[in-house]
């Protein structure tokens, strides 16, 4: 039996936000952050055709997308090691009730540009993300790790 098959995923994550300060000292911060991570997920999934004994069995191509935007919070920190310079690291996540959970944990730097604008850039160490349909017919399981970069402004 010769089987071949090939598969793509493509996750796109957009993450608007907004954060505020319980807490603000010269060196550090620690606060809320709320925001909407908007995930786009394409996947496609395709099998040659092959003769599995004696009986032929056609190519198979599925695909499938997966827009979901999930609201998550979480506790944020932020040390200023220097006056234009930030290292930042928080926890976030949310419960679906029963259709899933999204936890995720990150860590940046950052340098403003100005007063109102920052670049920055950091790694996700982790996320997990469970979507589940009411039948469990279909659901995605996600676990990413990675680099990530964006731009901040202040208000």
């Amino acid at each position: 039996m010769n089987s071949l098959a090939t598969g793509n995923l493509r996750n796109l994550v957009l993450i608007p936000g907004y954060q505020y300060d319980f807490i603000r000292r010269k060196r550090w911060n620690l606060g809320a952050q709320v925001q909407l991570d908007i995930f786009d997920m394409t996947g496609s999934l395709n099998a040659a055709a092959q003769i599995n004994d004696g009986v032929p069995q056609t190519a198979v191509f599925s695909s499938g997308q997966l827009r979901a935007p999930l609201p998550v919070a979480g506790p944020e920190i932020r040390f200023y090691p220097a006056e234009r310079f930030f290292v930042t690291a928080n926890v976030l996540g949310m419960y679906f009730f029963g259709y899933g959970n999204f936890v995720s944990s990150q860590g940046t730097i950052g340098v403003k540009l100005t007063k109102n604008i920052a670049v920055r850039g950091g790694y996700q160490v982790g996320s997990r993300l469970n979507v589940n349909t009411t039948s469990n017919r279909l659901g995605v399981s996600l676990t990413q790790k990675g680099a990530l970069a964006g731009l901040e402004f202040s208000f």
